[in-house]
């Protein structure tokens, strides 16, 4: 088949080349001509009563051409259709106006370039650590302006897409219209007023797009000159003279910061009346002391920064300059930037549910009276808050650049080595960073509280760590067990499950609450889903509760021996959530549900006592001596292993239970041991074996069944007559 179609594709191919070849002279110029009035058919000015499906070609054109066609379109329009009724008697005058300005907005935007990026600052032989922070935040500002244009070429793109179908789907359902109908001239109008507002759509995206890409550019040079100011930092005396200045006023603004914190900490532990205006008013309380915590927390970064600044600049100044300054201070600022990144996130969740509360209460409530006054407050001072945290950010940004300069201007005093490990350690703080936003991003809301990668895999490791203890124990009690197989086995199995749904439950609230779930609320939820659960999985329900009745009633343990409704018999393995494993003799597994044990009527051989008692059947001839009998059978009995022997009131007997129709009928009472106790069908066989050969030594006869066959009538004179022939 391979070979046919390659076969049939050549052919094809070599006779498409010979009729290329071969054909006429004039077909050529004939395709020009069908071309050229194709182009003339676009050249005609687009009227609303008769568009044709491309007849936005019309307007592809440059911008001297552009300008005259738009203002033929306009004066065809507004000389034909100005005055007209249109459909349903109203006038279209409306749509033209409109038109008319987005076909001008469209030719004026057309005209438009986008605007030259912003020169990025002259590259200098080296920097201040001053001087390169400023470029940091550069950098950073760069950014979030190039994500926002992102966002909004992204959000104009799709707006464009969106528009561009819906002119696809009302242009196919103008085609089928009747020409010179009052709805094909109305549809043709809206057509071509939404053509035209994505014309001007398109230019907008061509000029963002041309503003993204400057903005791309800028930023990969900002990022280049901060590369290499960071690699050519100095030292400045004047720049230390300047830090010592905003030291000092950063150390005043600390003091302010800190009375505000206070009073207002005051203000939010006043006592709270139970009226709505004061819950509002509490809440508003608790965002001012929010903001001042911001602000504090802000300022107290800002004096570290500056003073980790001063550092550098003394120890890229003087190479000799103690190291043990720079040392403690690396600890310090990591320590209170890690602390405050955590504080942040607090803030920001607070924040920001306080804003989306403030705004929908004053969505609801009158703007003029008390509440609403008290709620615009409340959305102005979280924003406040959500502002302050922004710049707390732009402290926390510089606080690493600055533990990161510091880290290599110390390995820089280590020679090459030093700089390689210098290198490496900031490569592993950058990856730490970059792993803590992105652990430290909000996925979704579980209620109110925003659930993080971070907080789920410190859930995650919780549990691992419960069920691991809960293994180690698990373990640790079956070791106990096997050294006492026979009295703890079952307490044991009773314990470690016991155990291990405790230390399970624990886990996943302790994994909960690492989470910053509310526990109080999730306990409400937790019981509405558990009633749901407990109607839509009732049977697992019901053979989960029915293994806890099992545990501490102790009816059924591991170990015993049970024999249920349906004649199966074996040993309990185990009581797991949903069922009991109950081994037979045969080594089959049957897994029983718990709920049945508790429900049905289920034998068990060991509850109480261990030692059962059997009644094995025998049969011995009418002419048999019965004390021999009775020697037979405990000699039998006593041959056996299985058989308790030295217990009073357990030896083995013999009991005459019947006179059946061929002999006297027997019973072997024996009581066996544990062991045995659980193999019954393999015990009652080895008892039969052994009456058999005791009866056999004493020469005792096992009866067999006997009949005696009469016969009536004909039939033995004709056997009398077939046997004397």
């Amino acid at each position: 088949h391979m070979k046919r179609w390659l076969l049939t594709g050549i052919a094809l191919f070599a006779l498409g080349t010979q009729i290329a070849w071969s054909a006429p002279p004039g077909l050529p110029q004939l395709l020009q001509a069908t071309g050229e009035r194709e182009e003339r058919r676009i050249d005609v000015v687009p009227d609303p009563a008769s568009l044709r499906a491309d007849w936005w070609l019309y307007f592809n054109v440059g911008q001297d051409v552009l300008r005259e066609r738009v203002a033929e379109t306009e004066a065809l329009l507004r000389r034909r259709y100005g005055e007209a009724q249109g459909a349903g008697g109203r006038s279209f005058s409306g749509l033209i106006d409109r038109i008319a300005g987005q076909l001008d907005a469209m030719l004026a935007a057309s005209r438009l370039q986008a605007p030259e990026p912003r020169p990025a600052p002259p590259l200098a032989d080296s920097y201040t650590p001053a001087e390169a922070l400023e470029l940091v935040s550069a950098l950073r500002k760069a950014r979030v302006e190039l994500e926002l244009e992102s966002s909004e070429v992204q959000a104009t793109q799709l707006a464009l897409q969106s528009t561009l179908e819906q002119v696809d789907r009302d242009m196919a359902t103008y085609l089928q219209l009747e020409p010179g109908t009052p709805k094909r001239l109305a549809d043709g109008f809206e057509i071509m007023l939404q053509r035209s507002t994505a014309a001007v759509t398109e230019q907008q995206l061509r000029l963002r797009r041309a503003a993204l890409d400057n903005q791309q550019a800028q930023l990969r040079e900002l990022s280049s000159i901060e590369n290499f100011a960071e690699d050519h930092l100095r030292g400045d005396e004047a720049d230390l003279a300047n830090i010592a200045e905003q030291l000092a006023a950063v150390e005043t603004e600390i003091e302010r910061a800190q009375e505000r914190l206070l009073n207002e900490t005051r203000r939010m532990l006043e006592p709270v009346g139970g009226d709505l205006l004061d819950q509002y008013s509490a809440r508003y309380r608790q965002q001012r002391a929010v903001l001042a915590e911001i602000e504090l927390a802000s300022l107290e970064i800002r004096r570290l920064n500056l003073t980790a600044q001063a550092e550098l600049s003394r120890l890229l100044a003087d190479p000799d300059a103690p190291a043990e300054a720079a040392t403690g201070l690396l600890v310090t600022l990591r320590d209170k930037g890690e602390a405050v990144r955590s504080d942040a996130r607090q803030w920001r969740s607070t924040s920001e549910r306080e804003r989306e509360r403030a705004g929908e209460r004053l969505a609801e409530s009158d703007a003029a009276d008390a509440a609403g006054l008290i709620n615009q407050d409340r959305v102005r001072l979280a924003q406040l808050s959500i502002n302050g945290l922004r710049a707390l950010d732009e402290e926390l940004v510089r606080s690493s650049y600055l533990v990161r300069w510091i880290n290599q201007a110390l390995h820089a005093r280590q020679g090459v080595f030093g700089r390689v490990i210098g290198r490496l350690g900031d490569s592993t703080l950058e990856a730490r960073a970059f792993l803590a936003s992105v652990t430290d991003r909000s996925l979704f809301k579980l209620g109110e509280t925003p659930i993080t990668l971070n907080g789920i895999a410190r859930f995650v490791m919780v549990v691992v760590i419960a069920w691991l203890i809960s293994w180690l124990l698990r373990r640790m009690l079956a070791r106990l067990a096997r050294r006492f197989p026979k009295e703890n086995m079952a307490l044991t199995f009773v314990v470690s499950r016991l155990a291990h749904y405790l230390i399970i439950g624990i886990g996943l609230i302790a994994g909960l609450s690492t989470m910053g779930l509310n526990l109080t609320n999730f306990a409400l939820v937790a019981g509405a889903l558990a009633l749901g659960l407990g109607f839509g999985l009732q049977s697992i329900v019901n053979n989960f509760l029915s293994g806890l009745i099992l545990f501490f009633e102790r009816s059924v343990k591991v170990g015993d021996f049970v024999e249920l409704d349906n004649g199966e018999r074996g040993e309990v393995r185990a009581i797991n959530v949903r069922g009991t494993i109950v081994n037979t003799n045969d080594n089959v597994d049957v897994v029983v549900p718990n709920s049945q044990f508790i429900e049905r009527k289920v034998v068990n051989w060991t509850l109480q006592d261990p030692f059962r008692r059997i009644h094995v059947p025998f049969r011995v001839a009418y002419e048999s001596d019965e004390d021999k009998v009775v020697e037979a059978g405990l000699e039998a009995a006593g041959r056996l292993s299985s058989t308790l022997t030295g217990v009073l009131g357990r030896e083995p007997s013999v009991w005459l239970v019947n006179y059946g129709e061929n002999g006297f009928e027997f019973e072997l009472i024996v009581w066996l041991m544990p062991d045995a106790v659980k193999r019954p069908d393999a015990v009652f066989a080895a008892y039969h074996w052994e009456i058999r050969k005791a009866l056999r030594r004493h020469g005792i006869e096992v009866p067999v069944p006997q009949r005696e066959i009469r016969f009536r009538g004909e039939f033995p004179q004709a056997l009398d007559r077939i046997t004397e022939r």
